[in-house]
Order: structure tokens, then C-alpha cells, then sequence
């Protein structure tokens, strides 16, 4: 999970820096869109209140990633990450899956919340 953030703080860097996104890009768009699976996933399996997901497909389709991903990576993404995160649920147990990824979920809300102030 620390991976996760590390990864998606560089994003945001990124994407906040610039609105212009090359051909370049199009794995951190890939990266930025399965984040923001991920964290939908946590929201709606873990009841993780804080919208990440949301805010990072706001960020995901301002930064022009939907011009960028084609539907079978959007489609490809969806699978590998509900994949996995089922596996690695169903191995740790809810319980314990859902504290594991707590407080990295919240630090990142504030993480995402402040990027996004940067940019407005």
C-alpha cells in the first residue's frame, strides 16, 4: 500500500504541474485510473468515507487520461485491480485487509485534497 501512495503522490505532482498530458503519459494515466479503482474498491468494501475515488477520476479526466487509455486498458485495469484486491481480501480476511489500508487511505485523502487545492 505504501507503494500505492508513493505512486500516486508522484502523480499528482505530475499531473498538477501540467494540464498537458503527451502519448508519453499514457502509463501514468493507466497508474492514475488504477489507483483510483483501488480506492474505490477500499470505499466500497472497507466503508472508507474520505472520496478518493472520486477525486482521482476528477483528476484521472481533467488531466485528459480519457482521451488517452482505451477502453480495453480502462476495461483491463478493472479486472487486474478487483482481481487482486479480492485475492489479497479473501487471504487477509476483511478485518484485517481493510485496517491494513486505513490509515494510508486517509493520509491519502489529505494528500489528494491538498493537491487538488495547489491546483485551483
Amino acid at each position: 500500500m505504501k507503494r500505492i501512495i508513493k505512486l500516486i503522490i508522484l502523480l499528482l505532482v505530475l499531473f498538477t504541474t501540467t494540464n498537458a498530458v503527451s502519448a508519453n503519459n499514457k502509463d501514468n494515466c493507466i497508474r492514475l485510473l488504477g489507483a483510483g479503482i483501488y480506492n474505490d474498491y477500499l470505499e466500497a468494501n472497507c466503508g472508507f468515507k474520505g472520496g478518493v475515488a472520486g477525486m482521482l477520476n476528477s483528476m484521472y479526466t481533467e488531466a485528459g487520461c480519457r482521451s488517452i487509455v482505451e477502453q480495453y486498458e480502462v476495461d483491463n485495469t478493472i479486472k487486474e485491480v478487483f482481481n487482486d484486491s479480492d485475492k489479497r481480501l479473501k487471504v487477509m480476511g476483511k478485518k484485517k485487509f481493510c485496517s491494513a489500508n486505513k490509515k494510508a487511505y486517509y493520509d491519502l485523502v489529505v494528500t489528494v485534497q491538498k493537491s487538488r487545492n495547489l491546483k485551483q
